[in-house]
């Protein structure tokens, strides 16, 4: 492409050559393309990443206008990971992009892990594809980094990278620690991290007075882009740290060889 090189030229001199070539090959898989997920894909996409993978089988909507970066007039009706797909491409020609219209579950799971990330973030709000998700993972250790919820939260200075084990005022990652403690042996020391990277919101939810509090997923809950892009490019920027630090040791690791 004519500007191909001029393009990512800001982000090689960010990062080094050396950290650039392991971005360029990188594979990253983002689960879950709401308005957490698509800001990550955008700045992916624009740091260079040559290869990614994304999982949903929503549609844009005229809902998703307040906090989706896909979202216009235009592409009401499009899959979401179709209408990241498009724009990514409008940002890196180059670009390798698979998109999966399914949801993560036991049954797709390997499909959609296939060939094996090195780096996955999870933007989802299902507590079993979390939980799922997780252990895949770690038991590979794969960088993973997870989001916390951002319904009902409207302040990006609340936002904090932190470890799975110690969130707090976040309902959704308090119900996956609790998951993972009663049926996956995880610690319940206190203060002890697990080693799960963590970007959530401090912040108290507002919740509306017509909405059930037992409802995590109350469709009336207030939301705005602010917090879920903040949050995205947060999550991008920890998961690339683990992702090259883990590159950079499989690399010394096969040449001690």
């Amino acid at each position: 492409m004519e500007s191909g090189a001029r393009r990512f030229r800001g982000i090689e001199r960010l990062y080094g050559s050396e950290d650039w070539e392991l971005m360029q090959a990188a594979r990253v898989t983002v689960i879950g393309l709401g308005g957490v997920g698509c800001w990550a894909v955008e700045a992916l996409a624009r740091s260079g990443i040559s290869h990614l993978d994304l999982v949903d089988v929503d549609l844009l909507t005229e809902s998703n206008i307040n906090r989706h970066v896909a979202a216009l007039s235009s592409t009401f009706g499009m899959n979401k990971s179709d209408a990241l797909a498009q724009r990514c491409l409008e940002i890196n020609p180059r670009l390798s992009i698979r998109t999966h219209d399914c949801y993560l579950e036991e049954s797709t799971l390997q499909a959609l892990m296939d060939p094996v990330p090195d780096l996955v973030l999870d933007c989802c709000d299902d507590l079993q594809a979390k939980k799922i998700l997780l252990l895949w993972c770690r038991r590979r250790r794969i960088p993973l980094v997870l989001a916390g919820a951002t319904g009902g939260k409207s302040n990006p200075s609340e936002l904090k990278i932190s470890d799975l084990a110690l969130t707090e005022r976040d309902p959704l990652l308090a119900k996956l620690r609790r998951e993972l403690r009663r049926h996956h042996q995880a610690s319940a020391e206190p203060g002890k991290k697990w080693g799960v990277p963590v970007v959530y919101s401090g912040e108290s939810q507002k919740i509306p007075a017509a909405c059930d509090r037992a409802d995590l997923s109350c469709s009336g809950m207030g939301s705005n882009m602010l917090v879920p892009c903040s949050m995205a490019l947060l999550m991008v920027q920890e998961g690339l740290r683990h992702m090259i630090r883990r590159m950079r040791l499989k690399i010394e690791r096969q040449q001690a060889c």
